[in-house]
Protein backbone atom coordinates (compact mmCIF):
# COMPACT_ATOMS: atom_id res chain seq x y z
CA UNK A 1 0.00 0.00 0.00
CA UNK A 2 0.99 3.60 -0.50
CA UNK A 3 1.39 4.01 -4.19
CA UNK A 4 -0.55 4.83 -7.44
CA UNK A 5 -1.43 1.17 -7.74
CA UNK A 6 -3.17 1.31 -4.48
CA UNK A 7 -5.54 3.94 -5.05
CA UNK A 8 -8.79 1.83 -5.61
CA UNK A 9 -8.20 -0.23 -2.55
CA UNK A 10 -8.31 2.98 -0.70
CA UNK A 11 -11.45 4.45 -2.73
CA UNK A 12 -13.42 1.00 -1.86
CA UNK A 13 -12.25 0.74 1.88
CA UNK A 14 -12.05 4.10 3.39
CA UNK A 15 -14.85 6.10 5.33
CA UNK A 16 -13.20 9.76 4.58
CA UNK A 17 -11.17 9.95 2.22
CA UNK A 18 -9.36 13.08 2.50
CA UNK A 19 -7.02 14.36 -0.30
CA UNK A 20 -3.94 16.01 0.39
CA UNK A 21 -1.87 15.86 -3.00
CA UNK A 22 -0.30 18.37 -5.63
CA UNK A 23 -1.82 19.30 -8.36
CA UNK A 24 0.50 17.62 -11.40
CA UNK A 25 -0.74 16.22 -14.46
CA UNK A 26 -0.84 12.62 -13.22
CA UNK A 27 -3.15 14.07 -10.30
CA UNK A 28 -5.59 16.40 -12.31
CA UNK A 29 -8.63 15.19 -11.87
CA UNK A 30 -7.77 12.10 -10.28
CA UNK A 31 -10.81 11.91 -8.93
CA UNK A 32 -13.73 11.37 -11.53
CA UNK A 33 -16.64 9.22 -12.29
CA UNK A 34 -15.22 5.82 -11.89
CA UNK A 35 -13.44 6.74 -9.00
CA UNK A 36 -16.22 7.83 -6.77
CA UNK A 37 -18.33 5.26 -7.90
CA UNK A 38 -15.91 2.77 -6.03
CA UNK A 39 -16.55 4.65 -3.25
CA UNK A 40 -18.96 3.32 -0.21
CA UNK A 41 -22.23 4.88 -0.30
CA UNK A 42 -21.63 5.20 3.36
CA UNK A 43 -18.38 7.54 2.31
CA UNK A 44 -17.03 11.25 2.77
CA UNK A 45 -14.82 12.98 0.40
CA UNK A 46 -12.71 15.62 1.49
CA UNK A 47 -10.48 17.93 -0.81
CA UNK A 48 -7.92 20.40 1.15
CA UNK A 49 -5.32 20.02 -2.09
CA UNK A 50 -6.53 22.00 -5.19
CA UNK A 51 -10.02 22.04 -6.89
CA UNK A 52 -8.74 20.53 -10.27
CA UNK A 53 -7.91 17.37 -8.82
CA UNK A 54 -11.42 15.93 -8.79
CA UNK A 55 -14.09 16.68 -11.52
CA UNK A 56 -16.59 18.75 -10.26
CA UNK A 57 -19.25 17.56 -12.73
CA UNK A 58 -18.47 13.80 -11.53
CA UNK A 59 -18.87 15.21 -7.73
CA UNK A 60 -22.09 16.80 -8.81
CA UNK A 61 -23.82 13.60 -9.92
CA UNK A 62 -22.31 11.48 -7.17
CA UNK A 63 -23.48 13.25 -4.27
CA UNK A 64 -26.99 14.23 -5.85
CA UNK A 65 -27.55 10.09 -6.46
CA UNK A 66 -26.26 8.71 -3.58
CA UNK A 67 -22.94 7.26 -4.79
CA UNK A 68 -21.22 8.62 -1.98
CA UNK A 69 -22.68 9.56 1.99
CA UNK A 70 -20.93 13.54 1.22
CA UNK A 71 -18.17 16.42 0.41
CA UNK A 72 -15.69 18.53 2.19
CA UNK A 73 -14.66 21.02 0.29
CA UNK A 74 -11.91 23.59 0.94
CA UNK A 75 -11.15 24.27 -2.59
CA UNK A 76 -12.92 24.48 -6.59
CA UNK A 77 -11.89 23.85 -9.82
CA UNK A 78 -12.02 27.63 -10.28
CA UNK A 79 -11.42 30.04 -7.70
CA UNK A 80 -13.25 32.08 -6.53
CA UNK A 81 -15.74 30.25 -7.35
CA UNK A 82 -18.64 30.62 -9.85
CA UNK A 83 -21.88 32.05 -8.47
CA UNK A 84 -23.39 29.62 -10.60
CA UNK A 85 -21.66 26.55 -9.30
CA UNK A 86 -23.91 23.97 -7.44
CA UNK A 87 -21.76 22.57 -4.84
CA UNK A 88 -22.48 24.82 -1.92
CA UNK A 89 -26.40 24.30 -2.52
CA UNK A 90 -26.07 20.72 -2.50
CA UNK A 91 -27.46 19.57 1.22
CA UNK A 92 -24.65 17.06 1.45
CA UNK A 93 -21.89 19.13 0.61
CA UNK A 94 -19.76 21.35 3.42
CA UNK A 95 -17.67 24.03 2.04
CA UNK A 96 -14.73 26.56 3.63
CA UNK A 97 -13.25 29.39 2.56
CA UNK A 98 -9.86 27.53 1.69
CA UNK A 99 -8.33 27.83 4.49
CA UNK A 100 -7.17 23.54 4.64
CA UNK A 101 -3.69 24.38 4.44
CA UNK A 102 -1.48 28.11 4.55
CA UNK A 103 1.34 29.74 6.01
CA UNK A 104 -0.77 30.12 9.61
CA UNK A 105 0.62 30.88 12.68
CA UNK A 106 1.00 28.00 15.06
CA UNK A 107 -1.56 29.25 17.66
CA UNK A 108 -3.89 29.69 14.51
CA UNK A 109 -3.63 26.34 13.48
CA UNK A 110 -3.78 25.09 17.37
CA UNK A 111 -6.82 26.50 17.81
CA UNK A 112 -8.01 25.20 14.38
CA UNK A 113 -7.33 21.65 15.56
CA UNK A 114 -8.70 22.00 18.86
CA UNK A 115 -11.85 23.37 17.18
CA UNK A 116 -11.89 20.82 14.98
CA UNK A 117 -11.43 17.76 17.32
CA UNK A 118 -14.17 18.92 19.71
CA UNK A 119 -16.33 19.25 17.29
CA UNK A 120 -15.61 15.93 15.97
CA UNK A 121 -15.73 14.52 20.01
CA UNK A 122 -19.52 15.79 19.77
CA UNK A 123 -20.68 14.48 16.53
CA UNK A 124 -19.64 11.07 17.85
CA UNK A 125 -21.43 11.73 21.31
CA UNK A 126 -24.56 12.82 19.67
CA UNK A 127 -23.82 16.60 20.64
CA UNK A 128 -24.05 19.53 18.64
CA UNK A 129 -21.23 21.52 16.88
CA UNK A 130 -19.73 24.19 18.36
CA UNK A 131 -20.89 26.14 15.09
CA UNK A 132 -24.50 25.40 13.17
CA UNK A 133 -24.71 26.89 10.03
CA UNK A 134 -27.67 29.42 9.50
CA UNK A 135 -30.07 27.28 7.14
CA UNK A 136 -31.26 31.20 5.69
CA UNK A 137 -27.50 32.76 5.80
CA UNK A 138 -26.09 29.50 4.90
CA UNK A 139 -23.12 30.17 6.87
CA UNK A 140 -22.14 30.23 10.98
CA UNK A 141 -22.98 33.38 12.08
CA UNK A 142 -20.33 33.07 15.10
CA UNK A 143 -16.80 33.80 14.36
CA UNK A 144 -15.29 31.18 15.02
CA UNK A 145 -11.49 31.79 13.93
Amino acid sequence: MGGPEDLEYVLRNSDILILSVVLTPETYKMIGRKELKLMKKTAFLINISRGQIVDEEALIESLKEGWIAGAGLDVFEVEPINPDNPLPTIENVVVTPHVGSGNYPPETVDYRMRFLIDNIMKALTGKGPNNIVDPELRYSSKAIF
